[in-house]
């Protein structure tokens, strides 16, 4: 019995002891956990420095300045002027954008190219097509006015005089210049409408098949299909009898004799015109016409249509034609030439208007091609060739883009918007400005006249500035864990880490190289920022 009791304690001693020394060794071992957690924190990128996570997180720091966030390998964007400032535009692609401008002019876009919103400081405008569309604006006397167009056919506006118009199609509204009409009202369309125009009210019952007009200086009257008459004094005459059949017209009377135009036809059968001495006839209407002006030498000859098209203007602007469709067609004339093969596969155009000259060429869906020349002698340029690439060139800024997988011609708006998800890599430069970007964002470049700052996500990023007239290279390596400068005035120096990294600061160091200056130049001048860009 007494060795038992004996060990027990022995083994209840030895556990008090180990339990002692375990309580003192966490003791021990506090200070240094909350030291390591000190020196780990310490090390971490604060919101004033790069991180570039790609395609989870990236904030940087923008050529020609500025900050811009990515997340989730750019379905959300957003930039900033200035670091830690208000943002200037920000996008949850493709479903949503915003941008705001110096003056406080907003857009917005949603599903685009069916929703956008525009926004300043005296009109409103939003609309989700072809579904609605709201207009709201402000005149300069403070005076409020607004409408509502809707699917399936409501509209509702008020006006600066305080007149509230609705209408709800086909059931019953009022309109105001509204489809080339001063007026426009109905019940229970076709059955009752009723249109103002020019000082002349038309009435419809059962449209089209009976109306009458009435007013300034003309009328006319309908009993569709068999007979029918408008007219307005001194500039149209127009009737028909058993529609389509008989029609016959008097047109601008306003030029007079040598001016106006007369017209007649027996449908489909033939038909005729007549304008000063120019006369045209078409048989079996669309599909054979010719017509003739011996006093220019215009003439021209259509048919079979639409095969078969000669013009020849003579000395009238009408221009030249020639087409054998769908083989190929050419037209020239007012400043344009144009020429399709095997339309509407290849096309050429070239326009002249003043000083301003374009060239363009389509091989649909896979080359597009166009340059213009400006009257200052600006250059600007769109070349696709699909799906390969895409290059834009403004004459002040260039991109180029690949792969190019939308078909359309040029759509910067909808490539802002969806290129992202198949663009595997975009360049854009311009005279002071250089940058990169690959899909999802794994490499950026942004490069300027003051700093040239690449990165590949997580694994390496390169800093390249200008100190006290000096090139210095910061380099950074595995998520900012290892960081150094190098230059040639002070060697290689190791900086502290910068978790999750690069850590560059978003602002941009200025370029501080001395310039050329006269020699009487002032010692400030000689602290000036250098014009010429970094390596």
């Amino acid at each position: 019995m007494a060795p038992s009791i004996q060990d027990a304690t022995t083994r209840r001693l030895t556990a008090l002891h180990a339990g002692a020394r375990a309580e003192h060794g966490r003791k021990r071992s506090r200070p240094l956990v909350v030291l390591a957690l000190a020196a780990a924190l310490s090390s971490c990128a604060s919101f004033d420095q790069e991180r570039h996570l790609a395609p989870l997180f990236t904030q940087l720091s923008l050529a020609e300045g500025g900050v811009e966030t990515e997340a989730l390998g750019g379905l959300w964007k957003s930039r900033r002027h200035v670091p830690g400032g208000v943002a200037s535009s920000w996008a949850l692609r493709p479903f949503f954008s915003r941008s705001v401008k110096w003056d406080g002019e907003t857009s917005s876009q949603f599903l685009p190219p069916l929703g956008s919103a525009h926004a300043s400081h005296n009109e409103w405008i939003w609309q989700f097509l072809p579904i609605v569309r709201y207009q709201r604006s402000v005149d300069e006397l403070g005076r409020e006015e607004w409408s509502l167009l809707a699917l399936p056919g409501v509209y509702w506006s008020k006006k600066t005089d305080g007149r509230v118009l609705r209408a709800a199609f086909p059931i019953a509204g009022v309109l105001e210049r509204s489809m080339s009409y001063d007026r426009v009202a109905f019940l229970l369309f076709p059955l009752f409408a009723q249109t103002q125009r020019h000082g002349r009210t038309t009435w419809h019952f059962l449209a089209p098949f009976f109306s009458f007009t009435t007013g300034e200086g003309g009328g006319g009257w309908k009993l569709w299909p068999l007979a029918g008459r408008s007219w307005v004094d001194g500039t149209y005459d127009r009737r028909f009898v058993l529609w389509p059949v008989f029609h016959y017209q008097r047109n601008d009377l306003t030029l007079g004799e040598h001016g106006s135009e007369t017209k007649w036809m027996v449908f489909p059968f033939i038909g005729h015109s007549r304008r000063g001495t120019f006369r045209a006839w078409t048989v079996l209407w669309p599909f054979f016409g010719y017509s003739e002006d011996p006093r220019s030498g215009f003439w021209s000859w259509d048919g079979p249509w639409p095969f078969v098209l000669r013009q020849h203007p003579g000395t009238s602007s009408a221009g030249k034609r020639r087409r054998l469709w769908p083989l190929f067609s050419e037209f020239e004339g007012d400043g344009l030439k144009q020429s399709s093969h095997l339309w509407p596969l290849f096309t050429t155009r070239q326009e002249e208007y003043g000083e301003r000259r374009k060239a363009a060429e389509t091989l649909i869906p896979i080359w597009q091609h166009s340059r213009t020349i400006g009257a200052d002698g600006s250059e600007s340029s769109f070349t696709k060739l699909w799906p390969l690439f895409q290059g834009d060139d403004d004459g002040e800024r260039r991109r180029l883009s690949f792969p190019a997988l939308s078909p359309l011609w040029r759509s910067p708006n909808l490539d802002e918007h969806y290129a992202w998800l198949y663009e595997a890599f975009v360049r854009e430069t311009g005279t002071d400005f250089r940058r990169e970007r690959s899909w999802l964002g794994l490499w950026r470049r942004e490069q300027d006249r003051d700093e040239d700052r690449a990165s590949l996500a997580g694994l390496w990023s390169r800093r390249i500035f200008s100190r006290r007239g000096e090139e210095v290279t910061e380099t950074s390596l595995l998520f900012g864990l290892l960081r150094w400068s190098s230059s040639a005035a002070e060697g290689i120096k190791w900086m502290p880490p910068a978790l999750p990294g690069p850590g560059w600061p978003l602002e941009r160091a200025p370029d501080s190289r001395p310039r050329n200056l006269p020699a009487t130049g002032s010692e400030d001048e000689a602290k000036a920022p250098a014009e010429t860009s970094t390596p």
